[in-house]
């Protein structure tokens, strides 16, 4: 199948794909055209997809500020509030 419908099937970015048969992760060959077909898993004899990419942990900064100094009890409760919000939405 084309690197584009690859990417579609899959449910990544055209980029994405591309990179990665480029950086040997998927069975595939350009062609003259300089279409890139890649191997189907079902070609290759796998149940499942060829690719395996770790995700690695991100750091991320989280800042909270408050207004003044009479409210400086609420940012506690606000960086907390904050740090749940980046856990829950990666």
């Amino acid at each position: 199948m084309k690197l584009r419908d690859y990417a579609r099937k899959m449910g990544v970015r055209y980029e994405t794909a591309w990179r990665w048969f480029k950086q040997g992760h998927l069975a595939g060959q350009p062609l003259p055209s300089g279409t890139s077909v890649i191997f189907a898993p079902e070609e290759m004899g796998a149940t499942q997809q060829p690719v395996s990419v770790a995700v690695s942990a991100r750091v991320v900064a989280v800042s909270a500020r408050v207004a003044a100094a009479e409210h400086r009890p609420k940012l506690e409760r606000q960086a907390d509030r904050l740090m749940a919000y980046s856990r829950a939405n990666g």
